[in-house]
């Protein structure tokens, strides 16, 4: 069922890209964002698990996400077009329904 519900997210088209950079098209860039931060968030968990207690590694597996988005964040915002509102949502929701989908 878990997968099913990410097939449909990342289905979903989001227009918050900006038309001056357009490397993909309707919102292609927040599903990347969304699938980088679900992937990490859920493969670092599932490493982390057998090495240290669960709640541990869930708030190890949140930071490790979330410092890859806000690095790739500074990167854009000192030698790209700048940072996005939507990007960083885009990672904040990915980490979301990473936690909505790992087992207790």
């Amino acid at each position: 069922m878990r997968w099913i519900i990410l097939f449909l997210i990342l289905s979903l088209s989001s227009n918050s890209q900006t038309f001056r950079v357009p490397p993909l098209k309707n919102g292609g860039d927040k599903i990347i964002h969304f699938a980088v931060s679900y992937t990490l968030t859920y493969t670092s968990y599932n490493y982390l698990k057998h090495k240290m207690p669960k709640r541990r590694a869930k708030i190890y597996s949140i930071l490790i996400a979330t410092g890859a988005g806000i690095a790739k964040e500074i990167i854009d915002e000192k030698w790209r077009k700048g940072y996005e509102l939507g990007d960083i949502t885009a990672n904040s929701a990915g980490i979301g329904f990473a936690l909505f989908t790992i087992d207790f």
